[in-house]
């Protein structure tokens, strides 16, 4: 019971922690709203689906069921699509400043999205290590 408790509590500090990463997503993703429908479509997509596996993930974490390797390497392919999916979205307009203008925003916009979403990539680093080992739920 107190495992699941302090469990419970890691996961809420790091959803909470991210939140500022979750506020400026939603903001790029306006911006790209407003330039291409299917784009953001897309970026929606892919973050849907990484942020629908850390949510799987961490319920399980609590729980204490293990989700297995191959659900581990799915979830691991959603959250670095996730946090690639903006800079990548963002290089047509990129490219049409400056190449080295376009390196360099490409990049601080990457380091933006990894500094304000860092505890939940270590919670999902970590979840995806628990989740890797040990037997699954469907071979306990």
């Amino acid at each position: 019971m107190i495992t699941r408790l302090v469990r419970l509590l890691i996961i809420i500090t790091c959803y909470g922690l991210s939140g500022w990463g979750a506020i400026a997503a939603i903001f790029g993703l306006t911006m790209i709203f407003s330039r291409a429908g299917l784009l953001s479509a897309i970026v929606f997509l892919v973050w849907l689906s990484a942020i629908s596996a850390l949510f799987q993930m961490s319920v399980a974490w609590v729980i204490n069921i293990r989700l297995g390797a191959k659900y581990s390497r799915r979830a691991r392919l959603y959250g670095i699509s996730a946090l690639f999916v903006i800079p990548i979205a963002s290089l047509p307009q990129a490219f049409e400043s400056h190449y080295s203008e376009a390196t360099v925003n490409l990049a601080l916009l990457l380091l933006m999205e990894v500094i304000l979403v860092l505890p939940a990539i270590l919670l999902a680093a970590y979840l995806n290590r628990f989740h890797a080992s040990g037997e699954t739920k469907d071979s306990a």
